[in-house]
């Protein structure tokens, strides 16, 4: 990827330009903790084929809690849930999407390229589904990776963690700098979101990091965020 110029290899198993990349692409996989091997789990979401995007913006997150395995590629808003049994490992179960992924449309039942206008006082945008973005934004050969760059910009929203607890599962999202916690029942249901912004004050600076930390011992889960400004401290907050 370092030349820019994906299109040069004919090896569907490298080139996330070509369709066939896609029929065989798990999203993550599972070692033993002497690391060995065992399968892979997940399927890469449809968005990234959409996009011809491969695996360069996906950042597995996974979460487990007794037979129950919570698994996302970060920036779809796609959360895949699996349940374990001695016989067959890991069988997907269903789905959450807990965010629309990105600035796009979402594909519809035609599962085609679509556009619509957004009107906005004196001004207009248009919004496109990732199909039509694809389109309209197909780079050229030797143009490959300016292309999968420029799509930063268009998945700012990502799930950096998920924490299964008590009969909740947490998300925590981050999207242009900004963090928030999402709560949910663990089957994807009773979704409430709560904002972690900076002090009111500025006194003690702006968040920088956020994280989830479960603690089996003491039977609780925190919330800490790290802000900095002329220095640097850490806040936390019991969620349970």
């Amino acid at each position: 990827m370092g030349t820019g110029q994906l299109s040069q290899y004919t090896d569907p198993s490298v080139n996330p330009f070509l369709d066939s990349f896609y029929e065989q692409a798990p999203l993550a996989a599972l070692y033993s903790r002497d690391g060995q091997f065992i399968s892979t789990i997940g399927a890469l979401p449809a968005l990234y084929k959409q996009l011809h995007a491969g695996y360069y913006f996906s950042h597995a997150v996974a979460a487990q809690s007794r037979d129950k395995l919570w698994l996302t590629d970060g920036r779809s808003g796609q959360i895949q849930v699996f349940r374990q049994s001695e016989r067959a490992g890991f069988q997907l179960e269903h789905t959450i999407q807990l965010f629309s992924a990105g600035k796009f449309l979402s594909m519809g039942p035609e599962n085609k390229a679509a556009t619509t206008t957004v009107y906005q006082g004196d001004k207009t945008d248009t919004l496109y589904n990732a199909f039509a973005y694809y389109e309209l934004n197909r780079p050229s050969e030797g143009e490959e990776l300016p292309y999968l760059q420029a799509l930063e910009s268009q998945l700012s929203k990502q799930i950096v963690q998920l924490e299964a607890w008590g009969d909740k599962l947490y998300a925590l999202v981050r999207e242009d700098g900004h963090f928030y916690l999402h709560t949910l029942d663990q089957q994807g249901g009773g979704q409430t979101v709560q904002y972690i912004g900076d002090p009111t004050d500025d006194s003690h600076g702006k968040l920088s990091y956020c994280r989830l930390f479960a603690s089996p011992q003491r039977d609780e889960l925190k919330l800490l965020g790290v802000y900095v400004g002329d220095k640097a401290w850490i806040a936390s907050t019991l969620l349970k």
